[in-house]
């Protein structure tokens, strides 16, 4: 039963009990001899005591219908929000607009959930490729010194067989 329907019959029980006691009421001056005065402040005084248990009935009735599920919601949303928990479910139990809206809230911490699941496998992805490409970098650079160091050397041994050379031509 939905939250409309559950206030909609609580009210029209109040107001039923309230017209019943308001009837016994006039019954109970009609029955008695009390003189103008004192019906008319018997029946001010019924009415605000009637008026008063049907207001203390009805927030009553609203605070633990809509009120405490409300706060319920409230401090699972905020604990979950707090931990950082979107594998934490809130409960709200029922099939009214409440409960619609904590499967709402279930299904949003489901996303946040499985989005986060992604994020860190991309995130684990991202750190192994970046450990590789370090690696494969390095072992660039080391060939690359190597390779540097060979071309130097290559160098080096032109220039002293150049050297050869002119001395071989200079003694001929």
């Amino acid at each position: 039963m939905t939250l409309r329907k559950k206030v909609r019959t609580f009210i029209l029980l109040l107001n039923t009990f309230s017209i019943l006691a308001i009837y016994l009421v006039f019954q109970k001056i009609l029955v008695s001899n009390l003189n103008n005065a004192e019906a008319l402040f018997f029946l001010i005084f019924a009415l605000i005591v009637i008026g008063l248990v049907a207001i203390i009935v009805a927030t009553a009735f609203l605070e633990n219908l809509i009120l405490f599920p409300i706060r319920k919601l409230a401090f699972d949303v905020n604990k979950i929000r707090t931990s950082g928990d979107f594998a934490a479910r809130v409960s709200i139990s029922g099939k009214n607009e409440l409960s619609i809206l904590a499967m709402g809230v279930n299904k949003m911490l489901e996303s946040l959930e499985e989005t986060g699941t992604k994020l860190k496998e991309v995130n684990s992805e991202l750190a192994r490729k970046s450990l590789e490409l370090e690696r494969k970098s390095s072992e660039l650079e080391r060939i690359n010194k190597f390779m540097v160091g060979r071309e130097l050397k290559m160098v080096e041994l032109k220039d002293e067989i150049e050297k050869l050379k002119a001395k071989i031509n200079a003694k001929s």
